[in-house]
């Protein structure tokens, strides 16, 4: 080396070689954090377009290529992972008025791994993915780095590839971010619009059934994969929501546009399968009673709540639960019981549990408008969607079949087939890239193919020629034995003709004898004919008895639910305000007396049925007690009252009856009024009848026309 000069900056060879070294090992080490860094969160952020059928992840170093065959060809899931927990949070934004709604949305799904596995298969369909996390769920330990992210469209799934495998017996935790379209079809998020007072509006709801819940969001998509769910929705603050539990948390939030929202966060559902998952975004209304401990809620229209159109199903309801549980002596696992009438909801009916969602014919009922044969069909289809509800004791779903059923009270009639059963041998193809073969030489079908088809076809001939050309030899033979067999036939009959012309004379007295035998056949049909005439006259008579029967008992079951409840009429309007129930209790205290305290014994009070402004009176107000001997007692008292006053207003206080039993009391009024007027002892007994004392003894009538056709004899001068 040269002499140095005078100015400039020099460095020696083994400072040149340890500045070297050093940034050697600041770069591996920077790689080795980064390494680290994406073993450890498993994180993968995904385009929002897609290039065939699969989604390119970003910062993933697999592409995935058409035509990969794997576990995502089966249609059924791998039982390797089983979820444990959902934790989802949606978002829908609609307005009544737009065309199209969106939502986003964010689940946590907590699963456990069976078996070891380097892929996740979830269902997905018509939604968007755009981020994808994986971790591990015990703290302190690294979950495998997600290498890709597609989809696989033949079975809708969602497949996630892992650069190593999932433990066995290890739980992890899998986020999805995602969004979607709201629309008006008959499946999963739906947005159902209807009219009411003149303003457009909508409502928010669901139905997973069959398998829509893929749809909504990213899931183990098959009922026997079951697990727990933690429901957030964020939704406009004049709406409700509504879940299958109930809700324990709502608060407001504000957009990145400033506008407020508001959010509800449910309880945790018990286990069950993804297609009974299900809220409802609404501006009903709502009426409730508590059957057994557990909350009953009708949801619905404002204007058919008013108009008392969900007053019987909420009686009924409360009937039928305290029927099944008593009758099968189980206990219903659930607080809450909701049922919500939807305009244009696709099924009559839909059993999620603790939400059941109906299409508004088959739960409201009008009592000004329609007809009470209806009401025993509600009946059914309460009963049918509330027994139903998976998760019930009473029903249980075995998915492992692939065979789903749930209507264990319904027998289905068959119907008859015009399938044409005529044999044919089939020629079975496949286009290429399909997976449904398609058939030639169908019975009673024709079939033409373009020239790439023929070709394909040509060739699949040719490899099944041995066995087409054994088929088609074999029917030829079939054929020549059978018309060998016509003709030795067809021989036989001429020979025993042409020998046996002599007796054609006795044939035709015989044919004439069987005519006569058939004559006296007839007739003798026909007797039966009009036998079974009769006969059906007679159990028409004996359906009508049925129906009265089954009206009666339907009666009796609303009277049951009803008995604990008395009915004020005449009481004006707004009175009870915000508390019924203490509004009821210091009623009862004016009219009977300070001292006689109800509040402890009353269990809800409210006004029922139609609306203050559209009605002369105002609407009846019922109070229901805790228990049937303070009912009692309470009519007890208020019969020493002559005439009961409230705010200068005579209001009458009596028992809750349901419109059939009404309606056979108010039949008796004239029949009470002349005893009344001749100073004849009477009482209307439970549920209806009319017990009278005359001359010592006592007579009991069930019916208006038996009372004065009796009393006709026993006091004249009575009618």
């Amino acid at each position: 080396m040269g002499t140095k000069s005078g100015s400039g900056f020099y460095l020696s060879k083994s400072t040149v070689a340890f500045f070297t070294l050093l940034f050697a090992a600041l770069f591996i080490a920077f790689t080795v954090f980064a390494v680290l860094y994406l073993r450890r969160t498993g994180f993968c952020t995904l385009n929002k377009e897609e290039e065939s059928d699969k989604v390119k992840p970003l910062n993933c170093t697999v592409v995935p290529t058409p035509g990969r065959q794997g576990i995502w060809d089966h249609y059924r899931l791998p039982t390797s992972l089983v979820p444990i927990n959902y934790q989802l949070e949606l978002w829908p934004r609609f307005h009544p008025e737009s065309p199209e709604s969106t939502f986003t949305g964010d689940v946590n799904i907590t699963f456990q791994c069976k078996n070891a596995t380097d892929v996740i298969l979830l269902h997905s369909e018509q939604i968007e993915v755009t981020v994808v996390e994986l971790v591990r769920f015990e703290i302190g330990t690294e979950a495998p780095q997600i290498l890709e992210v597609w989809r696989s469209s033949l079975y809708s799934y969602l497949v996630i590839n892992l650069n190593e495998t999932l433990t066995e017996n290890s739980i992890y935790v899998l986020r999805v971010n995602f969004s979607g379209v709201i629309d008006n079809s008959t499946g999963g998020f739906m947005k159902m619009d209807y009219e009411e007072d003149g303003r457009n509006l909508s409502v928010i709801t669901t139905q997973m059934e069959p398998t829509y819940a893929r749809s909504v969001f990213p899931c183990f998509d098959e009922p026997s994969f079951k697990a727990t769910f933690d429901i957030r929705l964020i939704y406009l603050p004049n709406y409700v929501a509504l879940s299958n539990m109930p809700a324990i948390n709502t608060s407001p939030i504000s957009d990145e546009d400033g506008v407020i929202w508001k959010v509800t966060t449910f309880n945790t559902t018990l286990k069950m399968s993804t297609y009974i998952v299900a809220f409802v975004i609404c501006e009903f209304s709502y009426i409730e009673m508590i059957e057994h401990g557990n909350e009953i809620r009708i949801w619905a229209r404002k204007s058919a709540i008013e108009n008392g159109e969900a007053d019987y199903a909420l009686n009924i309801t409360g009937a039928i639960i305290r029927h099944v549980m008593d009758y099968l002596n189980v206990s219903y696992p659930l607080t809450k019981t909701e049922l919500v009438a939807v305009p244009e909801f696709p099924a009559s009916g839909m059993e999620n549990w603790g939400l059941i969602i109906f299409h508004e014919n088959s739960l409201l009922f009008d009592y000004n408008s329609q007809n009470e044969v209806k009401l025993p069909a509600s009946v059914k289809t309460i009963m049918d969607k509330w027994t139903m509800q998976t998760g019930y004791p009473v029903i249980t779903l075995n998915a492992t079949t692939g065979t789903l059923s749930q209507e264990p009270f319904d027998a289905k009639l068959r119907q008859a087939t015009s399938a044409n059963n005529t044999w044919y041998v089939p020629i079975e193809w496949i286009k290429n890239g399909s997976a449904q073969p398609l058939t030639w030489l169908k019975s009673k079908e024709e079939r033409s193919f373009s020239d790439e088809e023929e070709e394909k076809l040509q060739m699949a001939l040719s490899l099944e020629k041995s066995n087409l050309h054994l088929v088609i030899e074999t029917v030829s033979f079939i054929l020549e034995q059978v018309q060998l067999e016509l003709r030795q036939v067809l021989s036989k009959i001429e020979v025993s003709i042409q020998e046996n012309s002599v007796k054609l004379s006795t044939l035709t007295d015989q044919l004439e004898y069987f005519k006569e035998t058939f004559t006296n056949r007839i007739e003798m049909a026909e007797h039966l004919a009009a036998s079974a005439e009769e006969r059906a006259v007679n159990v028409s008579s004996e359906c009508k008895k049925l129906g009265e029967k089954l009206g009666d008992r339907l009666a009796a079951l609303e009277d049951g639910s009803r008995r604990y409840n008395v009915r004020i009429e005449d009481l004006p309007e707004n009175r009870e305000s915000s508390n019924p129930v203490k509004f009821a209790a210091e009623l009862f205290s004016k009219i009977i007396g300070d001292d006689f305290k109800a509040e402890s014994e009353i269990a809800m009070a409210y006004r029922v049925r139609g609306s203050n402004t559209v009605r002369p009176r105002p609407r009846s107000f019922i109070v229901r007690f805790e228990r049937l001997s303070f009912k009692l007692e309470v009519m007890a008292l208020l019969r020493n009252k002559e005439d009961i006053i409230y705010e200068n207003n005579h209001i009458l206080i009596f028992p809750d009856f349901s419109p059939a039993t009404a309606t056979k009391r108010a039949a008796f009024y004239n029949i009470k009024q002349r005893l009344r007027q001749a100073s004849v002892k009477y009482s209307l007994l439970y549920l209806a009848k009319l017990k009278v004392e005359w001359q010592g003894q006592f007579y009991v009538f069930a019916s208006k026309e038996a009372a004065e056709k009796e009393l006709r004899k026993l006091i004249p001068g009575l009618f």
